[in-house]
């Protein structure tokens, strides 16, 4: 579907991080990032793709709601830790769903625009062997299907552009299914994958009159920190574009970082579903009941601008897929 089309069904958050441009088909390269071939890496069949059919089933956003990071240096006669947590409050499901339409729209256009034709979700949603494809089943405690990574402590909330497009792609199951899917429409599926870290996280470890001063930078901004383009073929061979390196600085504001001088208390998992069966659109871990925090802890909550964040989220998708799809055309 084209960005045109998407417009009278957009909210007005969406539709302020849209450039007058985007409302033609594709957003303008003069707001995107720049990323060289040299800032890609690029697996298997995804080096050989040359004019065809590709079939993009989704997007998939991650999108970071909670989180921690540490900092610890040790001198000759002391050592010095601090961490800081952080969640994400305001963000809504249906928002970043929208988001996810319109870089699907954009992959495709591009796509277009390179030689490629193109097969839409929408057209072959109903096929049986895609069908028969997991979806992601959604965590309670975050409101979404939901990552956990341990170091640095981050939980990332998955959302794709509906509920029926959160395809279950990672394991080997899920890319068989994906092959035969590609044999019967005699395409090559394309599922892109595209990881948000906001707020920034940055350790500050310096020399200060002789001694080691550690610190914690937080920032109200936005990261791509991961991104790749899988490629199943009909013949069930794989390959892949992906970002060599976090992609740092797709945005320096995304919302209002708020210092909170505060821990959580604990909830019981009964607790925590009860609660979010409440929680409506909302996305991210319900925090309930503070009490002042440990010396060495700082507790952050960032609660995001709509706009800023949708057109943030916007610009780190598209500056990915432009590069890639070039990667498609020079081939």
């Amino acid at each position: 579907m084209r960005i045109d089309r998407l417009i009278r069904h957009l909210s007005a958050a969406v539709l302020i991080a849209l450039p007058a441009g985007a409302q033609a088909g594709l957003m303008p390269d003069s707001i995107l990032v720049p990323i060289t071939p040299s800032q890609l890496v690029i697996t298997g069949t995804a080096g050989s793709v040359k004019p065809t059919t590709l079939f993009v089933p989704t997007v998939l956003l991650h999108l970071s709601v909670e989180g921690s990071m540490k900092a610890a240096t040790t001198g000759t006669r002391t050592t010095s830790a601090v961490s800081a947590t952080y969640a994400v409050v305001g963000l809504g499901r249906e928002l970043v769903a929208e988001v996810a339409q319109v870089a699907q729209a954009e992959l495709g256009a591009r796509l277009r625009r390179a030689g490629h034709a193109v097969v839409t979700y929408d057209s072959v949603g109903a096929q049986p062997t895609l069908a028969r494809l997991g979806r992601l089943a959604a965590d309670t405690s975050v409101g979404a299907p939901a990552i956990r990574q341990r170091s640095p402590r981050a939980t990332y909330a998955i959302i794709a552009p509906s509920d029926t497009q959160l395809l279950a792609t990672a394991d080997s199951a899920g890319r068989a299914i994906l092959a035969a899917v590609a044999r019967e429409l005699g395409a090559t599926v394309v599922v892109p994958e595209l990881w948000y870290q906001a707020p920034q996280l940055e350790r500050d470890i310096s020399l200060v009159h002789g001694g080691v001063r550690t610190g914690m930078t937080v920032v109200a901004g936005m990261d791509l920190i991961r991104a790749t383009l899988t490629f199943v073929a009909p013949s069930g061979a794989t390959g892949s574009i992906a970002l060599r390196r976090p992609l740092a600085g797709i945005s320096d504001h995304v919302g209002e970082l708020t210092h909170v001088d505060s821990t959580v208390t604990a909830l019981g998992g009964g607790m925590t579903a009860a609660i979010a069966l409440g929680r409506g659109d909302m996305i991210g871990v319900i925090r309930v009941g503070r009490a002042r925090n440990r010396t060495s802890e700082d507790d952050y909550e960032l609660t995001i601008a709509p706009g800023a964040y949708s057109r943030a989220l916007l610009v780190g998708a598209v500056s990915f897929f432009r590069a890639a799809v070039a990667v498609t055309a020079r081939e």
